[in-house]
């Protein structure tokens, strides 16, 4: 497998004022064209720094792409660094100053003599004519490596890799994705479940991040003896055999959302009676555009005389057994369905903490109940963490209920 290595070049980019969204749309890119990524690094503009780089870079790799530092300006060093690596000198190019000079005429505006210094490349290098602005790229070919180099504008950037770079490397190379989102497990447990289908060197190769307690499994077939897109396929489809109900989509779409999506497909409607979370399951659920279709009210029920006055909950319910119990989350979710006349309610009463628990209910204790005309599931959880993260599993794995016990 071919391996690739990506060079950022810009103070802007090592200070932290400015993302570096060029290399990760770089990345996805020559994942795409089946190049493994030996290297990805952001440097200042500093020559000497840039051109060691590339001395490495060539080592390491088939092909690399520099962007940056093409401008006409005095921190523009790109060139003069690729001319240290190459060991050849700047050469002006009447052509390239013909082509940038033109750029200015066709638009009305008045070429500066700075703009000069873009006509320079490499003696030996290859210009790459850029459509959208005036740097040149520059390509240079030393042996069996190549090196690309961009302008640093995105606009500019893009066109010139899907114009000039795209077509030299991708021969019949190519990879296919697929991505699986996990909720309900921990990381270690996917990976336990999954086996040997995580070893480095795998085909596909299986990727895990965590974020929000959701998990996103990102599958990568890649080229090779095989069909990648079978390969794929068979993966997929092992992992979700694998890891059962706690897969929630096979696209890279949220929790939240994929609940909304099979209520909309149902013709459901479903409403909150929601106490510690303090209405974060109805944000979730109507942070999605059309969420009208499926959630018309629901309530935040904080103090046990909201809970007894808007949900009707029984004042002996909360004095024998309490706000935080099965009783009372029982009784909330069952009255929110009949004053909502909704098809689903999902109750949730806890302790978020910091303070407020004790021995028998201590801090990240939550009750939650997912209710239908039916039948009615009640969960107690232990979530400790602070009162933020309490909060968030909490509605989260409500829905999850909800997606798997009644939709």
């Amino acid at each position: 497998m071919k391996k690739a290595a990506l060079i950022s070049v810009g103070n802007e980019l090592i200070n932290g004022s400015c993302y570096d969204s060029n290399a990760e749309w770089l990345k996805s890119k020559l994942i795409d064209l089946s190049f493994e990524l030996s290297l990805s690094i952001k440097l200042p503009d500093e020559q000497q720094c840039v051109a060691k780089a590339l001395k490495y870079a060539s080592e390491f790799s088939d092909v690399c792409i520099i962007t940056g530092g093409l401008g006409p300006t005095k921190d523009d060093i790109t060139r003069e660094a690729l001319s240290l690596f190459a060991g050849e000198p700047l050469v002006y190019r009447d052509d390239l100053y013909a082509r940038i000079a033109e750029y200015f005429q066709k638009r009305g505006r008045t070429m500066s003599r700075v703009n000069s210094v873009q006509a320079y490349i490499p003696e030996g290098s290859e210009p790459l004519l850029n459509n959208q602005g005036t740097a040149p790229g520059i390509k240079i070919t030393s042996d069996s490596f190549v090196l690309y180099s961009l302008p640093g504008v995105p606009s500019e950037m893009k066109a010139m890799f899907e114009e000039h770079i795209a077509p030299e490397i991708s021969g019949k190379a190519f990879a296919f994705r697929k991505t699986l989102k996990v909720f309900g497990l921990g990381e270690s447990s996917a990976a336990e479940l999954l086996g040997d289908m995580m070893n480095r060197g795998s085909n596909p190769e299986i990727n895990c991040t965590v974020k929000e307690y959701v998990i996103t499994l990102s599958f990568l077939a890649r080229a090779g003896r095989e069909d990648p897109e079978k390969l794929l396929h068979l993966s997929v489809d092992k992992a979700k055999s694998l890891l059962g109900e706690c897969v929630y989509a096979d696209e890279d779409i949220s929790l939240p959302e994929a609940v909304a999506r099979k209520l909309l497909d149902s013709r459901k409607i479903v409403t909150t009676a929601e106490s510690c979370t303090g209405g974060l399951i109805a944000k979730l659920l109507t942070d999605i555009s059309g969420s009208s279709a499926y959630f018309q009210n629901g309530w935040i029920t904080y103090s046990n005389e909201a809970k007894s006055r808007q949900l009707g909950v029984l004042s002996e319910t909360l004095k024998q057994y309490g706000a935080v119990s099965e009783q009372t989350v029982s009784e909330m979710a069952e009255n929110a369905l009949k004053i909502s006349e909704a098809d689903f309610s999902i109750s949730v009463s806890g302790i978020a903490g910091p303070s407020g628990g004790s021995e028998q209910k201590p801090v990240g204790t939550v009750y939650i109940c997912v209710a239908s005309k039916e039948k009615s599931v009640v969960r107690r959880l232990f979530y400790p963490g602070g009162r933020k993260a309490c909060r968030l599993r909490t509605a989260l794995t409500a829905l999850d209920v909800l997606r798997r016990e009644f939709l």
